[in-house]
Order: C-alpha cells, then structure tokens, then sequence
C-alpha cells in the first residue's frame, strides 16, 4: 500500500468558558493508493476541522483517478459480506455531467453513465475508526483525508462472532502491541484479521489475544497466532506483538466473547 502523510501541529486556546485551557489539534493529510484492482484495506486517518467525526464519503477527496470508473470503496456488513447495494465509485467533477455531480455513486450507475441523485452517496457516515476497502481501477488513484487528527484511543465492541471492520485510524504507524483489549477472558476472547492484497485473509491465519493474568505468565501477554490455541502451547515463534500495522491500514475485529472490547491507541496526544 502506497502511502503519503502530512502533519503538522496548531497550538489553539480554548474559546469563552474555557479561558486558560490549552489544546493542540494536529492537522494535515494523507494519501492512500496502491497497484490496479488491489483490495487494500483502510481506514481515515483525519477528520473535518473542528469536528469529532464520523466524516462522509463526500468528505474524501480523490487524486488522479480519471473522470469515473478509476477508483472504488467497498463497505462491509457484520457478516463480512459486502453490503447488498454493492461498491460506490467516483465521479470527477470535469466530467461532462458537470459539478453537481462530483462525489461517490452506486456502482452499477456506470453500466448506462446515469447518475440520478438517488444513487448519489457522498452522504454515507463514516464512523471515526471504522475500515473500508479501496479498489485503485486507474494506475496512480488514491484516497485523500484531510483535516484533524481526533486526539483519542478508539474503543470497539460488537456482538460476538460479527467481522467489524476497524483501524489504525491514524497518520503514525503501530503494532498489534500497541493494541490493548478489555473483557476478552484469559486467552480465546478476541480475534483480529488482517488481509493480502486479493482481500483474502492472510495465509498464517487469524491472531488471539491471550491476556497476561493466565497461567502462562506476564511475559505471554499479547497476540499470537490463532492455530497455537489448538494446543495452548504460545511458542515465542507465533507471537506476533511486533507486526505493523501501518497509519491508516484496515483490518477485522472478530469478538468471540461478550462486551471484549479492543482499545486502538491515541498514538499523538496532545501536551
């Protein structure tokens, strides 16, 4: 996955009411893209200057994905299906259909170049944290997020067994060490999946979270790959605490407890 980031801080003072109170909002943006027909995983890294989120899909820009057809999203439903109405394609506003058109359509308007604005979705919600898949069909295309970085950890739940598609909703890279999970039981509670760049989920499997107050110890505390709960034998080889997980990067949440709860990091807070 190709990627661009940009930041840089603003020191701000809180309005009336607030007087004397400091922030730091940190702003910028960053680009994602990568190779024709790739399923890249992602995830927005910045949000509306001012806002808390979610943001819409009208709030992405897009570079050099041509006029229409040259760049895609995917959403997904808790069964880790596609949603029913299928992938949302953009629209430049050069076209000949003019800027009112400019924005995010059903994909199917391309098979007769119809846009009516029912099928017009640049106000889908885009909750803060939550993954989607990008589809690069023009060499070159990428999403661009620009705005604030939201200064917070990201706590996610869900019913058990659901694909909840989250990320690292954030311009600096991490690892799975720096994700800390709540309420997930000793070992088996929570799983995580990454995917290659077919979509298809990675060749060694999912990873577990196995909680430092088992019997193993503090030193077993992290992610390990799911096949070594078959045995409950967690050699140090299937840890995998140090795998990145780069800014901006998607990946599933797979609750198999309930109310386990994963705690993605605020990895820039503000001084």
């Amino acid at each position: 996955m190709k990627k661009l980031v940009s930041i840089f801080a603003l020191a701000a003072i809180a309005g009336a009411g607030f007087a004397g109170v400091d922030s730091q909002n940190i702003v910028g943006f960053q680009n994602l893209g990568g190779t024709v027909n790739a399923l890249i995983s992602v995830a927005p890294t910045f949000l509306n200057v001012g806002s808390n989120g979610p943001i819409t899909l009208g709030d992405i820009m897009v570079n050099d994905a041509g006029l229409e057809g040259g760049l895609y999203v995917r959403f997904f439903d808790a069964s880790g299906d596609p949603l029913d109405e299928g992938d949302y394609v953009y629209v430049n506003a050069e076209t000949d259909y003019g800027a009112d058109y400019d924005g995010w359509y059903l994909a199917e308007t391309l098979d007769t170049y119809d846009f009516p604005a029912e099928s017009c979705r640049n106000s889908k919600q885009i909750p803060v944290g939550t993954g989607f898949v990008l589809i690069p069909a023009t060499a070159g295309a990428e999403l661009k997020f620009v705005g604030e970085l939201k200064q917070a950890q990201k706590e996610v739940t869900g019913d058990v067994n659901a694909l909840i598609r989250v990320g690292n909703a954030s311009p600096k890279d991490i690892t799975l060490a720096d994700l800390t999970v709540n309420n997930a039981g000793l070992e088996g509670g929570l799983y995580i999946r990454f995917f290659d760049a077919s979509g298809d989920p990675l060749d060694e499997g999912d990873y577990v979270y196995v909680n430092a107050e088992t019997e193993y110890g503090a030193d077993y505390d992290g992610w390990y790959l799911a096949e070594t709960l078959d045995t409950y034998d967690f050699p140090a080889e299937s840890c995998r605490n140090s795998k990145p997980i780069p800014a901006g990067t998607g990946f599933v949440l797979i609750p198999a407890t309930a109310g386990a709860t994963l705690i993605v990091p605020n990895p820039l807070p503000a001084n």
